[in-house]
């Protein structure tokens, strides 16, 4: 399946750009094929009131739905695992800041004692 950059998209559909760009995101995560079928089906069923939905929409809508939910879901681990990451990095930090203080001063003391 030939992806088309969301650039390439028709004025009228910009508004349904946050789903197209969702969808290029997910690309390498689901296969070429669904996300041809969500991107084509995305401004049909999202352009629909949710009460006059076809079950189809409906279904496209909660796939849609859940894969923003799945995205979201994996950044907020990204940003906990990063900052559980810089939070061990700042103690190693301050244990080596300490260390260097000590080593300097016992070199001091040490120049001092000659």
């Amino acid at each position: 399946a030939a992806e088309v950059p969301s650039q390439a998209f028709e004025p009228e559909l910009e508004w349904c750009r946050p789903t197209f760009d969702l969808l290029d995101f997910l690309s390498d995560s689901l296969p070429p094929a669904c996300v041809d079928m969500l991107r084509a089906a995305a401004p049909h069923a999202l352009g629909a009131k949710a009460h006059e939905r076809h079950t189809y929409q409906t279904a496209v809508v909660d796939s849609l739905a859940r894969l923003c939910a799945e995205a979201m879901k994996k950044h907020r681990d990204a940003v906990a695992s990063a900052e559980g990451a810089v939070s061990a990095l700042l103690q190693d930090k301050e244990r080596a800041m300490e260390q260097l203080a000590a080593a300097t001063r016992e070199e001091e003391a040490k120049r001092e004692a000659k």
